[in-house]
Parts: structure tokens; sequence; C-alpha cells
């Protein structure tokens, strides 16, 4: 392990990421109400994508699509793709907050999956770290199952998603390390993800009058999920994954229900008690403590 920029910025890109995706989740189960899961995931991937290949356009890197290769079309496909219908379909049945809870099983499988796919080294910390968090997202699931809704078919449909997100993190990790340009990278996976979803729109979901239920609100809050919660959020994470292993970067995913507590209780009206805050603090705590042993050292890059 070296050490170059510090806490600050592999850390740093991750937590925010979390913040935008934990706020996607919020916003996604706003939406829900009033358009389909598919035809929100076609909107919410076709902005993200044009965003995204503007950008590649902005920075002058479209001579990079040839050396990164097609690679992230397949990522695409599994993340957001595959993994963002799933999601999105569970959350027609389930709680924002109780679904993010399922994300605590990647603290706990990707060190594993990291060190036999990848060959990546695990250090204890990390296991620590993951039974911290794992405890503090149970302590919140179990709070919330008294009084946050939810349902164990629609829980069970982001279990699978969440298992999408691990295979896929296998793939980024080794795809990160051999191009960077998150950019590029996040703008062929986007790409792929938006096909997906609008094949799935026309041949599964068929519905009569596509967006008919959408009125400013819905069309605003979709506009966020895109850029904010899609387009900022894979760029911040395809560049993390360039500097940490797959063990470390699935730690933060279980930010994302801490994170979406407050958010869930100001903008859905979901109850969040002290219970619930106990086992955020629980959560926080385990997240965060591999990175105490590094704070002010330099850096976290590995």
């Amino acid at each position: 392990m070296t050490y170059c920029h510090g806490f600050r910025m592999p850390t740093a890109a991750m937590i925010l990421a979390t913040v935008f995706w934990a706020s996607s989740w919020v916003a996604n189960k706003s939406v829900l109400p009033f358009i389909g899961p598919a035809e929100t995931v076609t909107v919410r991937f076709t902005l993200a994508a044009l965003a995204l290949w503007a950008l590649v356009m902005l920075s002058g890197d479209l001579r990079d699509m040839r050396r990164v290769g097609f690679r992230p079309l397949l990522m695409g496909l599994l993340e957001p793709g595959l993994a963002g219908l799933l999601i999105t379909w569970g959350l027609t049945m389930t709680s924002a907050l109780s679904a993010t809870v399922f994300l605590s099983l990647m603290p706990v499988l990707m060190p594993l999956l990291g060190r036999l796919v990848l060959g990546e080294a695990v250090r204890p910390v990390i296991y620590l770290a993951a039974a911290i968090a794992f405890v503090g997202t149970a302590l919140l699931l179990w709070g919330q199952a008294g009084h946050g809704g939810g349902s164990a078919w629609g829980n069970f449909i982001v279990a699978l998603g969440v298992l999408t997100l691990c295979l896929n993190q296998l793939l980024a990790r080794r795809v990160a390390q051999a191009y960077g340009r998150p950019v590029v990278v996040s703008a062929w996976q986007l790409t792929a993800a938006a096909a997906l979803a609008l094949l799935v729109m026309l041949t599964v979901e068929r519905p009569a009058d596509p967006y008919a239920g959408a009125d400013a609100v819905v069309w605003s809050s979709l506009a966020y999920i895109a850029i904010v919660g899609t387009c900022c959020t894979f760029l911040l994470y395809n560049y993390a994954l360039r500097h940490m292993p797959v063990g470390r970067i699935s730690l933060f995913v279980c930010l994302i229900t801490p994170f979406s507590a407050p958010m869930a209780a100001w903008y859905l009206g979901t109850r969040v008690t002290v219970l619930d805050y106990t086992a955020i603090a629980i959560v926080l705590a385990g997240v965060l403590l591999p990175s105490w042993r590094t704070w002010g050292l330099g850096s976290e890059v590995e």
C-alpha cells in the first residue's frame, strides 16, 4: 500500500458517491407511484448517459474509447442495468430504508470474492469493520421491521440486485486498474444500461401510455436521479475503484442505509427512531474504521 493523497481523495469520493446514491433511492421511491420501474430507469440511465457523453466530448476523452474497449458495456448490463431494474422493482414492494439494509451483504461478500477471484489481500481490520457495519444494519432492519414497512418478496428482489452489484464490482475493479478513464467507462456503462432498460420497458412492462402519470415534480425528480444519483455517482465510484480494493469499496455501501434514513424521514415521511439513529452511528463507525489509521499519513491508495 502506498500513501499519496490521504484520506481526502478516494475515501471522500466514495462518501460523496454514497450520499448521492442514498438520495437517489429515496427519490426513486417517490416517483414509483406515478410511473413504472422500467420507465423510471430508462429515463434515469438515458439522461445520465447523455450527460456523460457530453462530458467525454468536452474533456477530449473520445480518443480513449478504443483503448478502454467494450468491457464497460458488460459492466453496464450488470450495473446499473440489471441491478437497477431489480432494485427499482423491489422498491415498488418495500420501503426505501428496508431495501437499503440489504446492501449490508456487500461488505461481507466482497472481501471474500476479492480474495478468491482477484487475489486481493484483505487486512484484518476490513473484516472487523464489516462485522461492525453488519451489526448496525441488522439493528436498523430490526427496528424498521416494526415501523418502516416493507415486504419479504420486495426485499428478496432487492437482494438479487445486490448480488448483481457484487458480480459487477469484480469486473469493474479490473477495468479500473487496467484503464482508469472513469468518464469514458461510466459513459459506456450507462449507455448499455439505458439500452437494457428500454428493451425491458418495451417488451416486459409495455406501458399503455408511457409517462402519462409524470408531472413536473416527477420529471424534476427523474432529472435529479439521472444527473446526481447516477452520473455523478458513477464518476466518483469508478474513480475510487482504481485506488481501493473491492473489499474496502464495499464497506462504503453500508453508508447508504444511514444516509437514506434522515432523507426518507424528511422527504417520504418514513418514521426514524432513536434506535435507528443508534444503529446508524454503529454503521458509520464500522465503515470509517479502516480510514482512521490513515488520517494524516497522506493516502490510502492501494
